[in-house]
């Protein structure tokens, strides 16, 4: 069940503030191969804006993140990939 904070559920949330978590935004399994990575990058492009989104700058904190940071790795990490795909 989400908890509507940063989308983690309870079981994900990390028991230490500054520990880092990362739940995958998409399914598992294979992913068809069309011979081209552009879908793969249009792919990567929206999830970075919507990682972008959540983890914003909260009086210096991340606010998606509790108590940590801002900009956190989750931001960072988003901000290279949407520099990737540009």
């Amino acid at each position: 069940m989400f908890d509507g904070e940063g989308g983690h559920t309870d079981i994900e949330r990390p028991a230490n503030p500054g520990a880092v978590s990362m739940t995958l935004a998409t399914s598992t399994g294979p992913y068809p191969v069309n011979g081209s990575a552009s879908g793969e990058f249009e792919r990567l492009a929206r999830l970075a804006t919507l990682v972008l989104n959540e983890h914003i700058d909260d009086a210096g904190l991340c606010a998606a993140c509790r108590g940590v940071a801002f900009p956190c790795q989750f931001a960072v990490l988003a901000e290279h990939n949407t520099a990737l795909v540009s």
